[in-house]
């Protein structure tokens, strides 16, 4: 036999069955699904975190006088369309 995980949880159960009915599969294929779906969840917000870190990283390194730019009025027109 495979490895086991076992949840001793009455809401686990409830929420798994609850889903693999809905969708028609298994209580494993189910916890799986869920385990896969908030996995990629991680990875995207650890993305969006770095990309955070990145930003943030090189606005620091970026003059004040740069910063300081009225880049709007140097790409919109006064209805605010591009120019």
């Amino acid at each position: 036999m495979g490895i086991q995980l076992n949840i001793k949880s009455e809401e686990a159960y409830a929420l798994a069955s609850k889903i693999a009915e809905a969708d028609g599969v298994s209580l494993t294929q189910a916890v799986i699904e869920g385990l896969r779906l908030r996995a990629r969840e991680l990875e995207s917000e650890q993305r969006f975190n770095r990309a955070l870190e990145i930003i943030h990283d090189m606005r620091a390194r970026l003059s004040p006088e740069f910063l300081a730019q009225d880049f709007d009025a140097m790409l919109y027109d006064e209805d605010g369309l591009p120019k």
